[in-house]
């Protein structure tokens, strides 16, 4: 909580540390911060193609 608000905390990873990005009030600020279609697993048996992805 920041403000007495709810918040999302955006890190990265960056070798074998975590880095604080940003806090968020909602998952539409997240968007800024992060491609959100890449957090989403691919399903194997769709041949729709994946955003973010590149099938093999």
């Amino acid at each position: 909580m920041r403000n007495d608000q709810p918040c999302l905390r955006v890190t990265r990873t960056v070798g074998h540390r975590r880095m604080l990005v940003a806090y968020c009030a909602d998952v539409t600020e997240v968007n800024r911060y992060v491609d959100l279609a890449e957090l989403v697993p691919a399903e194997e048996s769709s041949d729709e193609p994946v955003l973010g992805r590149t099938r093999v």
